[in-house]
């Protein structure tokens, strides 16, 4: 032994033997006595109506307990019969009272005495319990984790083997003379079956001709019974004590093959591991991992490696044996694998020394095809950099980093490089930690790969003279990389503009290309520096020098920024501005803006700030997204503009799975341009989006920026509908050159396609010889993208209109005229409708989008006049038919059901109720509920009913069975209706309900009994 330090963990778990470490074990309690007596006195000791004992054992088990607890002296085979009965759970208890009573040879015989006693299925001769009344046999031993003979088993054996560690411990301490006296009283248990054989060479380890004896018998001992018992488990697990026993490596691989040859196992998860290292630690020393190294003990120990390296916990373990041995399973384990865990391999530098030795053996003994991975010399070069002097004995270093560079590459193809994302960052990280020329260039042609750019950028800061000098020489592979090369070396010579010049006059680059690389940065450096600077008096107060600003991250080069114009000059800001405005939006949130900011966009071109916030966040977008870092999203929302919002919209599909704070971020940008178009897209989002949350948080940024305009929801979705570039008479011109032509819409907004000549086309036409092709090209996109738009803004906008029909929501004469009548788009919509002044005539709009009544003379719209859509339910039946002829005589048809919207009354006896039960039992289709939903309806609490809310507080629910899974499995299955009831107010009877709410909740009810 070389008598190592075994780690705190184990050491405390180490079972004593004699000679051995002297390991803390816990001092038995004063009243260990007494509390055992206490246990046998209670009302239930003895008693269990399910199991069948033996009559005879029962009652000396129970007369022993008795005699305990009066204090009498007992039989040691009886005392361990009374302690049986007590079934378990009940820990180091009865074997520290029988020491504290009796001695620790009485207890010593007493654990003896139990193995034979403890319940075993295959050996019922002497047990004291026999078998439960309600199972019969041994069938389903093992499927049935609550069989009652299964679980008396397990607890019988917990109670022995907890009694066997005290007494072992005991035993390690006592005096010689009892000590000698304890092993004589076991020997007289040599001749008896094996599991009795187990527990004295286990309290007496010192005894290796018993433990040799033990192993030798087990294969004769498991033999005789004729049953599968490593499917069934009915062996016991006595016999892997003996791993706790053994006493030098030459037991532990007898004790392997008799496990090879026996019908049964060890069981692993029964001993603690950190009791089985410690032990085999005190035990074995420096031998340990000779033992371990072996497959079932490898496992006991917890040092499985699985199809992708060693486990964390496996490489814990191995971490805290210092050996050779040890350190090569590591390496065998992470560098071997076909799958690196790159994160674990951050352990080798915790013992760097013997790392090292390790991997140079390695790397010595490789034969001529070269076994050895080239990720061996990438973790040989790391650990060297913890080593003062251990480069010269690892030879040539010429191709360190490849390996690491090819499966970064690699992993861009395969996604089952790494198993984890910390296992890419970790190989950049350890690329990044290869301290040569080399491994730069690798790193900067890869900086577009993940994880890189941040790392990469710590780098360069650290020596720019050095990065400069590698990248401007650098050769990439390929066109990409050079191009990624060389913004890489863009940028650091934008930030590092005296160190290049420097560099460029203390020598020569290493080729006349670097030199002129470098050169030409500067000169892009020199003709930006031409462009007019503006005088600090011209700036606003916050812009001004001699405030303290924020550090910059180091992923933000100033010197790439686009520079930003004072409003109505040339002029620019100058740099220490521009590290103020970035100051600005740093100290700001979405929701409280640094003040500043206003008088910032008041004095400069507003179009460049827009520009130069993009251009932030192309830069932190280049550096990987770094998550400490604000300014970049901050300044999309507080300088931004509409040309910034499409480009923000187009991310949040690819932000969406990986990057969910990226999108709630992107809403809250949306809402801080705040501008028709920014409300426009987050609109979308909001009914537009997959994920439920997301949607959901649309739909709140938006309520928010209703209430603080002083607007509901829906007059805020008037006000955002865009015009598609429409010209104020509601037509687009698309120009094809010599000729043009002209996009109508009909009432549903599907565009209608014309030459200015009137004749009607079917679809757009394809460019002809004659026509402008530029301006063609141009035409043809507009129309795509128009199309585009169209789908969703007319969607929203039939909804939308249809559900104000429905709760009588009105317009203000001058809102009706600029949302609707004069709007380019909603006009189309809103020309095949009805309208109403509220209390007063009907009318339509015509198409010089004059006012129209019913006997079609022109109607003028007071200022002070209220505008609502006409419905049947709430209008004259003589002007609806009026209005039906009309629609017919000018071959109007309309965008959706409203002049022949079907029309219900309540019954008498139904307006005087709260519930109507005419629809209870219809049966419906899952799709129709929906559909319902859809159209003004919610569904309710559980998703088993459907709920209206109409103006007034009126709610109508009805239920349905059975409810909606959440997963959507059943979606399709029918469902049964119930009542219909007017939920609120309370004591509220349906002829409350006005005569429009009364005959829409009865039509969607009509509709849904209908099927």
């Amino acid at each position: 032994m070389s008598g190592w330090v075994i780690p705190e963990q184990w050491r405390a778990q180490v079972v004593p033997r004699r000679g051995g470490m002297t390991a803390p074990w816990p001092e038995p309690p004063a009243a260990a006595a007494e509390d055992l007596g206490r246990r046998f006195a209670l009302p239930a000791y003895g008693k269990d109506p399910d199991a069948e004992f033996d009559p005879v054992r029962h009652a000396r088990a129970v007369d022993s307990a008795a005699a305990w607890s009066g204090g009498g002296d007992l039989d040691p085979r009886d005392a361990a019969a009374a302690v049986l009965l007590l079934g378990g759970e009940i820990g180091t208890l009865p074997a520290e009272a029988w020491v504290q009573r009796s001695g620790v040879v009485f207890a010593a015989r007493a654990v003896a005495e139990m193995p034979t006693m403890i319940f075993n299925p295959l050996r019922r001769d002497e047990t004291l319990y026999l078998r439960s009344r309600s199972v019969d046999g041994l069938q389903d031993w093992w499927a049935s984790h609550w069989n009652p003979e299964r679980t008396r088993m397990v607890a019988d054996e917990d109670v022995l083997v907890s009694a066997a560690m005290t007494i072992r411990a005991r035993l390690a301490a006592a005096a010689a003379e009892e000590h000698a006296a304890a092993l004589a009283a076991l020997d007289e248990y040599r001749e008896g079956p094996l599991p009795q054989r187990i527990i004295t060479s286990f309290l007496a380890p010192e005894r290796s001709d018993w433990i040799d004896a033990d192993i030798a018998g087990m294969v004769e001992w498991f033999g005789q019974f004729t049953i599968d018992h490593r499917r069934l488990g009915l062996e016991g697990r006595l016999h892997t004590l003996l791993v706790l026993a053994a006493a030098d490596p030459r037991q532990f691989c007898a004790l392997d093959q008799a496990l090879d040859a026996s019908p049964v196992r060890l069981h692993d998860q029964w001993i603690p591991r950190e009791r089985m290292l410690g032990t085999a630690a005190d035990v074995l020393g420096d031998d340990m991992m000779k033992i371990l190294d072996q497959r079932r003990y490898g496992d006991v120990a917890g040092i499985r490696m699985g199809h992708a390296g060693l486990g964390d916990e496996a490489l814990a373990v191995l971490m805290s044996i210092p050996s050779d041995a040890a350190m090569r399973r590591i390496v065998t384990g992470t560098l071997d694998t076909y799958l690196s865990d790159f994160a674990r391999c951050g352990a080798l530098i915790r013992q760097p020394e013997r790392a090292l030795r390790v991997l140079a053996d390695a790397e010595r003994s490789r034969n001529p095809d070269g076994w050895l991975p080239s990720i061996y010399r990438d973790v040989i070069a790391t650990v060297v950099d913890t080593v003062p002097g251990a480069e010269e004995a690892l030879g040539d270093r010429s191709g360190l980093g490849r390996g690491l560079a090819a499966r970064l590459d690699m992993a861009d193809r395969h996604s089952t490089v790494f198993a984890r994302a910390a296992d890419r960052k970790q190989a950049v990280t350890w690329l990044a930690a290869i301290r040569t020329d080399e491994t730069l260039g690798l790193l900067a042609e890869r900086a577009d790969q993940k994880y890189v750019a941040p790392i990469l950028l710590k780098v360069i800061t650290k020596d720019p003279a050095r990065a400069l000098r590698v990248l401007a020489g650098w050769e990439a592979d390929d066109e990409h990389r050079g191009e990624v090369v060389a913004d890489v070396l863009r940028n650091l010579v934008l930030d590092h503009v005296a160190a290049a010049r420097a560099f460029l006059d203390e020598g020569e680059p290493s080729s006349p290309a670097a030199r002129q690389r470098i050169e030409r940065i500067l000169t892009a450096v020199e003709a930006a520096a031409a462009v007019p600077v503006a005088a600090e008096a011209s700036l606003p107060a916050v812009l001004r020098s001699g405030a303290k600003t924020k550090r910059l991250p180091g992923w933000l080069v100033v010197g790439a920024l686009p520079g930003v114009r004072v409003r109505g000059s040339e002029a620019v800001l100058p740099e220490s501005a521009v590290r103020q405005l970035i100051d600005l939006v740093a100290r700001s949130t979405f929701a409280v803006p640094h003040p500043g900011l206003d008088d910032v966009r008041a004095a400069c071109e507003r179009a460049d700030l827009a520009g130069f916030a993009w251009a932030i966040f192309e830069q932190w977008r280049g550096a990987d997204h770094p998550s400490g870092d604000k300014q970049a999203m901050l300044a999309l929302g507080l300088l931004g503009d509409d040309t910034t919002v499409p480009a923000v919209s187009a991310l949040f599909g690819e932000w969406a799975f990986g990057a969910a704070g990226r999108v709630r971020t992107g809403i809250e940008v949306l809402g801080a341009i705040g501008t028709d178009v920014a409300l426009t897209h987050l609109r979308r989002v909001a009914r537009k989006a997959k994920q439920k949350g997301f949607r959901k948080l649309a739909e709140e940024k938006l309520d928010r920026i209703a209430e603080v305009r002083g607007l509901s929801p829906a007059e805020l979705a008037d006000r955002i509908v865009p015009d598609l570039d429409l010209g104020t008479d509601g037509r687009l011109l698309l120009d094809y050159g010599p000729r043009r032509l002209v996009i109508t819409f009909d009432q549903w907004l599907t565009p209608q396609i014309s030459e200015e000549s009137g004749r009607v086309l079917k679809r757009l036409p394809k460019p002809a010889a004659a026509d402008d092709a530029v301006k063609a090209a141009e035409a043809q996109a507009s129309y795509t993208t128009l199309k585009r738009e169209l789908k969703d803004v007319a969607a929203e906008r039939l909804r939308a209109l249809e559900e104000a029909m429905l709760t009588e929501r009105a317009w203000g004469a001058d809102d009706f005229r600029a949302l609707i009548r004069d709007h380019p788009l909603v006009r189309h919509i809103a020309r095949g409708l009805i309208w109403q002044v509220v209390d007063g005539p009907s009318f339509r709009i015509a198409e010089d989008r004059t006012l129209a009544g019913v006997d079609d003379t022109t109607l003028t719209l007071e200022s002070s006049a209220v505008v609502r859509l006409y419905h049947p339910a709430t209008g004259d039946p003589a002007a609806t038919a009026t209005w039906v002829g009309t629609l017919e005589d000018y071959e109007t048809s309309q965008p959706f059901p409203q002049l022949a919207r079907e029309v219900h009354r309540f019954t008498a006896e139904q307006t005087g109720v709260a519930q109507i039960d005419d629809f209870a039992g219809s049966v419906v289709g899952s799709g129709l509920l929906y559909a319902l939903v859809s159209r003004g309806w919610r569904f309710g609490e559980w998703h088993g009913s459907v709920v209206r809310d109409w103006p007034g507080g009126q709610v109508v629910t009805v239920d349905f069975e059975p409810p909606f899974d959440p997963m959507g499995y059943d979606s399709s299955e029918p469902r049964k209706l119930g009542s219909a009831v007017l939920s609120s107010p309370p004591e509220a009877t349906f002829g409350e309900l006005g005569p429009l709410a009364a005959s829409e909740t009865l039509r969607d009810l009509h509709r849904l009994a209908a099927g």
